[in-house]
């Protein structure tokens, strides 16, 4: 209906921009990215002084996967407005996306001392040095941000977040308790706080602060896809291929829909559906989409398909990947010479390692 409403306004109000943009928005939430990039770029032909123009088409530039175009046009923007901060950060944003990890702190440096009252840039900057390993900075910036933006609960789950990953669980917890009591609407910290205690085996717990229905909104499908991730810590692998199949059939967005795949093949290979996991990466190209086919086609016996997917991932810079790569190698390509393949401590490391990088994966959306 809002799409209705906006085209119509569009119309009636063809110099009104803001109509064009939030039609392109509104298209992008429906997960009709690409004409959205359409309206976008009709947009800003037709208000080239549109800033907000600009900045959309970026941004979902990115959720389609085209990087490199979106940082391009932050950059144009940037030129082109040098006071909104918002293409400062998005373009930061983006260079993280890329791996393009050091410059992406620089442009948050310069950010905040452009725009010291952006808590955006504060906590991009904090997720930035966590991501490059620099987690004791991180949390030092993550509490700078509370002290001075005390309402903002980005800077909160933000700050339990780096907890977690430096190892302090029970002070994760803590910040993450505080967060929900301070912001009780807050659905990132619900789901923050669910995905630490998942990781801690609080099963029941971490499901009765998880959406008990499927949502197409972006924080609902990220709840729903920890709820999945629960079932399938627990080994149930049936309840997690049913809630990864209806959260995979509400994705709007490639990068929704690429980690609600992984998930599902990964409790496919779980409960031992190894064609129907095959069947589901059929048309995809990742690295995670390639591990797995390897996995499934090895217990399916196909050497020759298991060696070309692992050749595709030589040179990839995640250790669980090698790890899992020189295991199925041996395994399934060098016909399991040590005899692994039937062991259950074998298995259960494999089924361990998916876990923790589809773990990864959902951490960072």
């Amino acid at each position: 209906e809002a799409i209705d409403i906006y085209r119509q306004s569009i119309q009636k109000f063809p110099q009104d921009v803001v109509a064009s943009c939030g039609l392109a928005e509104a298209l992008r939430e429906d997960g009709q990215t690409d004409e959205a990039i359409d309206i976008y770029r009709q947009s800003i032909q037709k208000f080239p002084q549109s800033v907000v123009a600009r900045n959309g088409l970026a941004e979902a530039l990115r959720e389609d996967g085209q990087t490199d175009e979106a940082i391009d046009i932050y950059r144009q923007s940037i030129q082109k407005f040098p006071q909104d901060v918002v293409a400062s950060c998005g373009l930061a944003e983006a260079l993280r996306e890329d791996g393009q990890t050091d410059e992406a702190i620089d442009i948050y440096r310069q950010s905040i001392q452009k725009f010291p009252q952006s808590v955006v840039a504060s906590c991009g900057l904090a997720e930035a040095l966590r991501e490059d390993g620099q987690t004791d900075a991180a949390i030092d910036i993550y509490r700078q941000s509370i002290q001075k933006f005390p309402q903002d609960v980005v800077a909160s789950c933000g700050l339990a977040e780096a907890f977690r990953e430096d190892g302090q669980t029970d002070e994760a917890i803590d910040i993450y308790r505080q967060s929900i009591q301070k912001f009780p609407q807050s659905v990132v910290a619900r789901n923050g706080l669910a995905g630490v205690l998942m990781q801690r085996d609080q099963f029941e717990e971490a499901l009765d602060l998880l959406p008990t229905r499927a949502s197409r909104q972006r924080h609902g499908l990220t709840g729903w896809h920890i709820r999945g991730m629960v079932y399938l810590r627990q080994g149930d692998t049936i309840a997690a291929v049913n809630t990864f199949r209806i959260g995979l059939g509400l994705c709007r967005t490639k990068k929704d829909t690429v980690y609600y795949r992984h998930a599902l093949a990964s409790s496919y290979l779980r409960g031992r559906q190894h064609r129907e996991a095959v069947e589901l990466l059929q048309d995809a190209s990742d690295e995670l989409s390639d591990l797995f086919r390897a996995h499934a086609l090895g217990e399916l016996n196909d050497r020759e398909l298991v060696r070309q997917a692992l050749d595709r991932l030589r040179n990839s810079r995640k250790p669980q990947v090698q790890k899992l790569r020189d295991e199925f190698h041996e395994v399934y390509v060098q016909n399991d010479p040590a005899g692994k393949r039937t062991l259950q401590e074998w298995q259960a490391e494999v089924f361990r390692l998916e876990w923790d990088l589809v773990r990864a994966v959902s951490l960072s959306l």
